[in-house]
């Protein structure tokens, strides 16, 4: 079920901060290497986003992270990983955007 999700509003504590409020290169870090794999953003030791390229596809997509588990973006993919992250802190910093949730599988979230 996708559903419309304003992620993180904005308010005053730390982990609501804008990115250009944020040294971006401080909260995002790379795993599986620049081209591939993930990119995920951790604030306040707390995995808040990752932006992700499978090797079946061309493009990358953000999943949201909230408590009760991960959201994927919806309709929102980009052939450059700079593109998804600038999206993806805009969608930290409080913009909408359409996010369906992840389903647990026996071998974890797909």
């Amino acid at each position: 079920m996708a559903k419309a999700v304003q992620s993180h509003p904005p308010s005053p504590s730390p982990k609501h901060e804008t990115a250009s409020s944020r040294n971006s290169i401080e909260k995002w870090y790379i795993i599986w290497g620049l081209d591939t794999g993930n990119h995920v953003c951790i604030y306040d030791d707390t995995l808040v986003c990752t932006v992700y390229k499978s090797k079946l596809t061309e493009r990358w997509q953000i999943v949201i992270n909230e408590e009760d588990g991960g959201y994927f973006v919806q309709e929102e993919g980009f052939l450059n990983y700079q593109k998804a992250i600038a999206r993806a802190e805009k969608i930290l910093g409080g913009a909408e955007c359409n996010a369906e949730k992840a389903k647990p599988k026996p071998y974890g979230f797909i």
